[in-house]
């Protein structure tokens, strides 16, 4: 079973740095290739760049042809590098991206060429130049195997299949032989590729640049206060922290300590006052007794003379240089009076960095989920002292409150995408065991109850079942006319289906259903019109023109008579009846735009999780193809959220907001214009929400089918650029609700490259 396993999902990649790079007088094209494991299935990633020199200009599509199969890459990627390298602002969006599935290529060498379409002649462009590479099963030796630790880590690449393509990239980096003998050296954890990390982290030894760092001067050098509340600190533990504050980069800190350890633990003054006589910048106070982490902190906060505060715990670790990231923010920008960073955990023995957190910027909605700001935090002192600081009540979540009504209060909140900041892994701490507080999510739930009463919203958190995860649920107080807006051609099984889960299982009373006809031509079609339309609630209305989908929808808009829009594919089926009710409750709170679904595959796994802007390119879906079963990325399948947009599959919004924001935009007549559509709103200072408590099943395509026709792949490289050249800001800058050191090239939320943190 072991070897079928292996010989089914683990491919090799002879020479995986193979390139063509030529340069003629018509044409520069550079290919580069890199098998990557999905699942069971494996897809070959090209990706590379080309031109017209002669003409100075980009190629309207590209194709890529393996062993005289043609396959259509994805063109025009912007590749700021290609045009600083020779010197045209016409080559920015010059790349090229080709996804090929294993299952179309047999095992040995092939050989890759490359085509492109011009966009004024239309004449195609064939290149000589070619690139082989061989496709082989990985071999081993059998002895690597004859052990049960190495058999256990087999059976959990079983167990989660989603996997196998991160440990396919560690074996790639470090050989297989030398990924054996770690994961037996080391736990490994299934859902964040911990040895991969760990890989990544030794490759990143920051000498030289720290030294840089050190010789920086600043124009604006504040001086940051670091409090930390120590209590029976462990020896060790206590050493590291305090060495870590004294190896940072950026020198004018203070360290204000307020000791509240009992008699037992006498040591802990000891090795306080020892890192004291050596360093005038640690302050000390040693309190009578143990009055709490909340008191104990503002005790170390009232020694406190800098302009800005850090919050350090007794047992963790910061990075040499995150005060030095803190300050080059500050001085970036003048108003930030709220900073945060990522994070990952060391383990309790301090010699390995585990389950790197790269968080994203500011979402509201997140944090009324979980508290995922957490470390670093930093606050300007005059924020802190208008919030009161820390309040008693809320032992355990303590930095949650006091996150929750900094960030009412906050002129600007910056988040630092670099892990500054190290969480101690150990039995005592929640780091490791989120049940060893149980008060902890009391706490926190009654801090969030508090924070949306402060805002004005009326809602009430509910336990998700999860430690540490809030389920807010806004007040209804009002049901308005839903007005549920459905595309139709010639699909009347698949309609009736979508019709019946909103009509007989959905609990929302209050709807109308326009079904928009558009080109149908079977008999059967108008036959359940007639049916459907029996029901007050259903109408059909018909736009006489060809498929588009901005069009179409612009258009239905117009004839709704509700006060919410939900756009809804045909080739939906809602799954949990209060479906409708769990996206209303956002889409009426005046901060939001649109709201989005959790949408699944018929067999249950994930094809909408939200969309991440600059996925594949463009825009993808977050955590697609991802089981049902699994929480994503740090529960992030299991949340609510903030995202850049959702797909218009099953979209919800207020009928003035898509007035307000001008609708679609119809030369989109296909794709990408639910992205387009969100980004609009978000220009105008809404929110996009995505909520998994409203699930559907997602037939994707059923109707209009996939793009394989030269029509329709013209036509969605039309599209694209529109995309492309209108938000090239946020493709160039980063979705502000991803993290640049996360992948592009794949939905799984897997790390950019190993060697960035």
């Amino acid at each position: 079973m072991l070897s079928k396993l292996v010989k089914e999902l683990l491919f090799s990649w002879s020479n995986s740095s193979c390139s063509i790079d030529s340069i003629n007088s018509f044409v520069v094209v550079q290919l580069k290739a890199t098998p990557i494991i999905f699942n069971n299935e494996g897809t070959l990633v090209l990706k590379g760049w080309v031109f017209d020199r002669q003409r100075k200009d980009t190629f309207d599509s590209v194709y890529v042809c393996v062993d005289g199969q043609s396959f259509q890459a994805v063109y025009g990627l912007p590749r700021p590098d290609v045009a600083k390298r020779f010197n045209q602002t016409a080559y920015e969006y010059s790349g090229f991206r080709c996804e090929i599935p294993l299952a179309k290529l047999s095992m040995g060498r092939h050989t890759v060429k490359i085509e492109a379409l011009s966009k004024n002649s239309k004449r195609r462009y064939r290149f000589n130049q070619k690139v082989s590479f061989d496709l082989q099963v990985v071999k081993f030796k059998i002895r690597y195997l004859l052990t049960f630790d190495t058999f256990r880590y087999f059976i959990l690449i079983a167990l989660y299949p989603r996997r196998l393509k991160r440990i396919y990239f560690l074996i790639n980096d470090i050989g297989f032989k030398q990924f054996l003998i770690q994961s037996r050296r080391h736990s490994w954890n299934v859902y964040t590729c911990d040895l991969m990390y760990q890989n990544g982290v030794r490759k990143n030894h920051q000498t030289i640049e720290a030294r840089k760092q050190r010789q920086e001067v600043f124009s604006c050098r504040p001086k940051i206060s670091i409090v930390v509340p120590t209590f029976n600190t462990p020896k060790r533990m206590l050493m590291d922290m305090m060495s870590s504050v004294m190896s940072q980069t950026y020198s004018h800190w203070e360290l204000c300590i307020a000791d509240g350890s009992d008699k037992d633990h006498t040591y802990v003054r000891d090795v306080l006052q020892q890192f004291a006589n050596k360093d005038k910048r640690i302050k000390l106070t040693f309190l009578e007794s143990n009055k709490g982490i909340a008191k104990n902190s503002n005790e170390a906060i009232s020694l406190a003379s800098g302009g800005f505060v850090a919050f350090l715990d007794h047992d963790d670790v910061l990075s040499p240089e995150a005060l030095f990231h803190i300050v080059d923010v500050i001085n970036k920008e003048s108003d930030v009076d709220f900073i945060y960073s990522d994070e990952d955990h060391i383990s309790e023995d301090g010699k390995m960095r585990l389950l790197p957190f790269f968080k994203p910027d500011f979402s509201p909605d997140l944090l009324r989920s979980h508290n995922y700001i957490t470390h670093f935090l930093v606050l300007k002192i005059s924020l802190g002292q208008s919030c009161g600081w820390f309040r008693d009540g809320f032992d355990g979540a303590q930095d949650y409150d006091l996150v929750l009504r900094a960030s009412e209060k906050a002129a600007k909140i910056v988040h630092i995408p670099k892990i500054l900041y190290h969480w101690r892994d150990h039995s005592n701490s929640t780091s490791k065991n989120l049940k060893s507080k149980p008060y902890a999510h009391q706490a926190g739930e009654k801090a969030l109850q508090e924070h949306l009463e402060r805002v004005g919203l009326k809602a009430k958190v509910e336990n998700s079942g999860y430690p540490f995860r809030y389920r807010t649920r806004y007040s209804l107080s009002k049901e308005p006319l839903v007005s549920i807006i459905i595309p139709n051609k010639d699909e009347g099984a698949t309609l009736k289906k979508c019709i019946h889960s909103i009509v007989e299982t959905s609990t929302y009373k209050n709807i109308e259903i326009l079904i928009v006809e558009n080109g149908s031509s079977q008999k059967s079609t108008f036959e359940l019109y007639s049916s459907l339309q029996m029901n007050k609630k259903i109408r059909v209305i018909e736009w006489n023109y060809p498929f588009n989908f901005s069009g179409l929808n612009n258009f239905a808009v117009n004839k709704a008579r509700g006060e919410v829009i939900l756009l809804l594919n045909n080739d939906t089926e809602a799954i949990n009846p209060d479906w409708i009710e769990n996206m209303l409750e956002y889409a009426l709170r005046p901060d939001v735009g649109a709201v989005g679904a959790k949408l699944y595959y018929p067999d249950g796994t994930i094809q909408h999780g939200g969309v991440i802007i600059g996925l594949g390119g463009l825009a993808g879906h977050s955590h697609k193809n991802f089981s049902k079963d699994e929480g994503g990325y740090y529960g992030r399948l299991e949340i609510v959220q903030n995202l850049s947009a959702v797909t218009a599959a099953c979209l919800m919004m207020r009928k003035s907001i898509f007035i307000e924001v001008g609708g679609f935009d119809e030369t989109l007549a296909v794709a990408f214009n639910d992205v387009d559509l969100c980004l609009n709103m978000r220009n105008k200072g809404y929110l996009i929400v995505w909520t998994p408590y409203a699930k559907l099943y997602h037939f994707e395509s059923k109707t209009r089918g996939y793009e394989d026709t030269l029509e329709k792949m013209e036509r969605f490289e039309k599209e694209k650029h529109i995309i492309m050249n209108r938000w090239s800001e946020i493709l160039l800058k980063g979705d502000p609700y991803y993290n640049p050191n996360l992948t592009l090239d794949r939905e799984d939320f897997s790390f950019k490259n190993w060697g960035v943190y």
